[in-house]
């Protein structure tokens, strides 16, 4: 065999180990068995979000409290016996270790989940982030989503808005993530300058968990001034 084939084999055979070997650490992620049986840790997706309340279930069978568990970054609460609230993440990655007892009835690690962690999301509506500029016919064509960084975007299900009319202030609330007639009227009779104040955004990730994001803010101006700056 020449030396060419021999490392072509070699490097081959490394990438099919490479392969391999990811595949395990995806299996383990999901579910992990130890010689007394196994456990589940839900959801199966390996990120938590900074600023939530991260809810993380551990299901052993047969089931059991005699276990312990730890994480390298923010704080963890019970809820039930199998059942966490993990919060209060800084902007770098987590580790969530479980132990069980060995034969002597000290505490071992048997299994290892990483995080990584996902930043406060960009609540948009046609693109715009808050504490922007948006003209009206944006907002009555847009849709608010929450972007996430690396995860995507996410559909605002349901949102408020706070409106001053009439010298007293009032809320509609919308269901779609888009705007109400109600709010287009409002938004209609406003000048170029006024501040719009939405509250209560609320939406759902890939891990079923509803999350809410507390204000958006974004500044009215004119159709004609937006199309200026794009040359349109």
């Amino acid at each position: 065999m020449s030396i060419f084939k021999y490392h072509l084999s070699g490097a081959l055979m490394i990438l099919y180990l490479f392969g391999e070997a990811q595949n395990t650490v995806q299996n383990k992620v999901e579910k992990f068995k130890v010689s007394a049986g196994g456990f589940s840790v839900f959801p199966y997706d390996n990120y938590l979000f900074m600023g939530y309340d991260n809810c993380v279930k551990i299901i052993f069978n047969p089931k059991t409290s005699n276990y312990a568990w730890k994480i390298t970054n923010g704080t963890k609460k019970a809820l039930t016996d199998s059942t966490f609230v993990i919060n209060n993440l800084l902007p770098v990655n987590t580790l969530l270790s479980i132990y069980l007892p060995n034969k002597n009835g000290e505490f071992r690690i048997v299994y290892n989940k990483p995080y990584q962690y996902i930043p406060f999301p960009s609540i948009k509506i046609a693109g715009v982030r808050c504490d922007s500029s948006i003209t009206k016919l944006m907002l009555a064509a847009g849709t608010f989503y929450a972007d996430f960084k690396y995860l995507g975007k996410f559909k605002i299900k349901s949102f408020k808005m706070e409106m001053y009319t009439n010298k007293e202030f009032v809320q509609d609330s919308s269901f779609n993530g888009r705007l109400t007639k109600k709010m287009l009227e409002y938004v209609s009779k406003l000048k170029p300058g006024s501040l719009l104040y939405f509250k209560d955004l609320k939406f759902v990730t890939s891990d079923g968990i509803p999350k809410t994001e507390p204000i958006y803010r974004v500044f009215l101006i004119e159709d004609e001034k937006y199309l200026t700056n794009f040359g349109l």
